[in-house]
């Protein structure tokens, strides 16, 4: 008797489980579903920026990018100089177009140029950047897959910023036009504004502290990334990203911010005998004068900064959880980069795989 309700009970706790169980195989099977067709359905391009002074591909380079097919790369700076004209600077040298890559051209404007550009000169300056590049990169705009503004635009420069892009937008004649997009831009956007483009591309770095000497990581910081993100699947554009895979080294004196150095200045700086490690990625001049065309003075520092493969997978699992669209493009940069250069096969696939 004493079994036979032991019987019972467990067949009144099943049933009572069973239809919890039940819904949870029906949950999962509903979850399985969703995440299977928004897979389906996701398509992601995979590209790289391309942002030194000569266009000089290793063999290696030329594989990685033949892989992806997809560049956006740096013609030129738009520069103003107190006292002087708009300008472009910084010219990329030595383009060679390659059959069966999507190149986009990407152009620069300081925040000194905004405050330089006139409106009723917009449509004229706009064919200039567009004339400029083609002579420089030998190409007509006929074989580019689009074209992107880089731009830091503050909240007092939209409207300046904004209507230029209106205009460049009707001279570009059907082809996409993208533009950079900071972390603070979606994070304050009711204050810096959406821009008038097709694409934004998301630069997933620079969020951290960069006037004044200290640990942490300025390029890429999980925790300073992080707060930047939680707005980012209310921004109304369609949203490409870009990774960070780079270095630089940051120069200071007494403790300011002098100067960034490229990377591979930075790089120079390093081996230097005019300087001496004193922490992790921390070195000081010794000795004052000229190294590498900038001038130190005794006691200078210059932290050096970098992104490895293991922090650049970081990033795009910080970043995955937050993407809303389904069509989107990953951007290394970039592929001029020793640092990124250093990444092997095996970094890169284990990042691609992420958004596949």
């Amino acid at each position: 008797m004493k079994c036979q309700c032991k019987y019972k009970l467990s067949l009144s706790m099943a049933f009572r489980k069973k239809p919890f169980a039940i819904l949870l195989l029906i949950a999962l099977l509903v979850l399985g579903w969703i995440i299977f067709h928004k897979k389906a359905d996701q398509s992601v391009t995979f590209a790289h920026y391309w942002w030194n002074s000569r266009f000089n591909l290793n063999a290696e380079q030329i594989s990685t990018l033949n892989e992806s097919s997809t560049l956006y790369l740096h013609v030129f700076d738009l520069d103003a100089a107190p006292g002087a004209q708009l300008n472009p600077i910084a010219e990329v040298r030595n383009y060679q177009h390659r059959q069966g890559i999507r190149l986009i051209p990407v152009v620069y404007i300081t925040q000194r140029s905004l405050k330089r550009m006139v409106p009723a000169d917009d449509a004229k300056l706009a064919k200039n950047i567009l004339n400029y590049t083609e002579q420089i990169l030998s190409t007509k705009r006929n074989v580019w897959a689009g074209f992107q503004i880089d731009c830091d635009w503050t909240e007092s420069s939209k409207d300046r910023y904004f209507q230029f892009l209106k205009t460049f937008k009707g001279e570009l004649a059907g082809l996409p036009l993208s533009a950079t997009i900071r972390l603070h831009q979606i994070k304050f956007r009711e204050k810096t504004g959406i821009p008038p483009i097709d694409r934004g591309m998301l630069m997933l770095y620079n969020a951290g502290k960069i006037d004044q000497l200290q640990r942490k990581n300025s390029i890429f910081e999980p925790s300073d990334i992080h707060p930047y993100l939680s707005r980012l699947s209310e921004y109304p554009l369609p949203l490409d990203y870009a990774l960070p895979a780079f270095a630089w080294g940051m120069f200071y004196r007494m403790g300011k911010l002098v100067e960034i150095l490229p990377e591979t200045t930075a790089d120079s700086v390093r081996a230097s005998s005019r300087f001496k490690k004193v922490d992790t990625n921390l070195f000081e001049s010794i000795q004052s004068g000229f190294d590498h065309g900038f001038y130190f003075l005794k006691g200078d520092r210059m932290k050096y900064e970098s992104v490895d493969a293991a922090r650049c997978k970081q990033a795009a699992e910080l970043l995955l959880p937050y993407i809303k669209n389904n069509t989107f493009t990953i951007a290394f940069y970039q592929l001029g980069s020793p640092t990124f250069m250093r990444y092997d096969q095996h970094d890169l696939e284990e990042i691609r795989l992420l958004f596949n």
